[in-house]
């Protein structure tokens, strides 16, 4: 995942309230790949030879989007986001036995997962707050890998990206 930290401020309490990833522990981000390999298995420097071609990049959070039926997701659109689905195809190609979330969709989108609910008034109430936020500028400068650990997500390890 690439960490957000210019997030954390403007939505990281609503993330914590409003997403049981948050609510474990999980910084805003957004997410490269998941499922992915076992932390237990997990060889970092694979992973810093996959993504040594990327260097740090500028990026705003512009728009507040959502997608699903049930659980649905109120999420921010990072621009430009090709950046992101780049390192994801590179995972992927790198890592062929994890899919991004196990195959479940044709597009890679990336996103910054602000709520999940069922509710929509909740996420109607949500969503003029993020707008008041926008935009949230962002640098992705490193690459960082959690693991979850008795019910709460924890650093893994991190690299920077640009070697």
């Amino acid at each position: 995942m690439v960490e957000v930290p210019a997030a954390d401020a403007a939505v990281g309490e609503l993330y914590r309230q409003h997403t049981s990833s948050g609510a474990e522990g999980m910084p805003p981000h957004i997410t490269l790949l998941i499922p992915f390999v076992d932390s237990s298995s997990l060889q970092v420097a694979e992973v810093q030879d996959v993504l040594a071609g990327f260097e740090p990049f500028e990026f705003e959070l512009t728009r507040p989007c959502r997608f699903g039926a049930r659980d649905v997701v109120l999420w921010l659109a990072p621009e430009p986001s090709t950046p992101f689905v780049a390192m994801t195809g590179a995972l992927v190609r790198g890592f062929p036995a994890y899919q991004p979330y196990e195959g479940a969709f044709d597009e890679v989108v990336p996103h910054l997962t602000v709520a999940v609910s069922q509710d929509m008034r909740v996420l109607d109430a949500i969503e003029p707050q993020l707008e008041a936020e926008l935009p949230i500028h962002g640098r992705a400068s490193a690459v960082s890998i959690v693991h979850h650990v008795d019910g709460r997500w924890l650093p893994h390890s991190s690299f920077p990206l640009g070697g």
